[in-house]
């Protein structure tokens, strides 16, 4: 079967992007003022950063501030979400596409089919690879406004980072991220898809991904939680929660287990999604709870 190459490029980077639901709640955002933190630990080591990035190529956003630039610079090992150097490519094609039956025209039903034809054609994805795409593969596809996927910041700070020749690594594996979507049950995925569908008919992605850019800009961790929130791609309360859990906190807690090793050595820096970062289960209070001093950086 012929792959939509453009398709599993812009899927795999977006759960280190910021179509998730929050890590908590905004009114009360712990850690959510700036997007770059000093992680000190106990010991007497070099302070290491955890840096909360947005998937996004906008030159605004590829324009690091001098503060931040330092702090990638001087680093001396690296932790990213993906290893980008690593074979995904066949990994998200057997994730994304499912060859038994029912396909994705059976599961949709006649009008909905159409409105995903429509959406799909608009991305680039043919139809023969449409038929057989899972919905959530689909909804996440359709969900990426067009942007060159080699040139959104965590791949742009990926590539320098190597191009440095300093160590550096994954925190979790293509199939780890793949997974929390493809487990979705059906019922769903379908749901997602349908929800995505109707905010791209309404125009309403663009609006918000630019709130969402222009939150980041900022800062503004507790506005980005808000949008998250609001995010009607997720319209059930009780399966946001169940969404939220196994999407963002428990992950957290993973990436933060195998992130810790690199921050006790010193001189580390750590790029993940921002909304991983702050919250009662967000990246910084589990770094907190570990017995590291998280401050951040002006």
């Amino acid at each position: 079967m012929k792959r939509s190459g453009c398709t599993w490029r812009r899927l795999v980077p977006l759960l280190a992007g910021l179509l998730l639901p929050a890590a908590g709640t905004a009114a009360a955002a712990i850690n959510a003022d700036g997007v770059l933190w000093r992680v000190q630990g106990p010991e007497d080591t070099d302070p290491s950063h955890v840096f909360g990035t947005i998937h996004s190529d906008d030159p605004r956003v590829l324009d690091l501030d001098p503060v931040i630039e330092r702090a990638f610079r001087a680093a001396r090992h690296y932790a990213f979400e993906l290893d980008f150097d690593a074979d995904i490519r066949q990994t998200a094609a057997r994730a994304m596409f499912d060859q038994a039956p029912p396909t994705l025209e059976e599961q949709l039903g006649d009008e909905d089919w159409q409105r995903a034809r429509r959406a799909a054609q608009a991305r680039g994805v043919p139809e023969n690879a449409l038929r057989l795409m899972e919905p959530w593969a689909l909804a996440i596809t359709i969900s990426v406004p067009a942007m060159d996927p080699a040139a959104t910041l965590d791949r742009v700070l990926f590539r320098r980072a190597t191009d440095l020749g300093r160590p550096v690594q994954g925190l979790e594996t293509a199939e780890e991220q793949l997974s929390l979507f493809d487990d979705l049950p059906e019922r769903e995925q379908l749901d997602l898809l349908r929800a995505t569908l109707d905010l791209a008919e309404q125009d309403g992605l663009a609006p918000m991904f630019e709130s969402l850019t222009a939150a980041w800009l900022r800062g503004d961790l507790g506005a980005l939680m808000e949008i998250s929130e609001s995010n009607p791609m997720l319209p059930d309360g009780e399966r946001n929660d169940a969404f939220t859990e196994r999407v963002v906190d428990e992950r957290n807690e993973r990436m933060v287990e195998r992130m810790q090793p690199l921050i006790e050595r010193g001189g580390a820096f750590v790029a993940v999604g921002a909304l991983h970062l702050p919250g009662e289960r967000g990246v910084l209070r589990l770094l907190e709870e570990a017995g590291y001093t998280v401050t951040p950086v002006d």
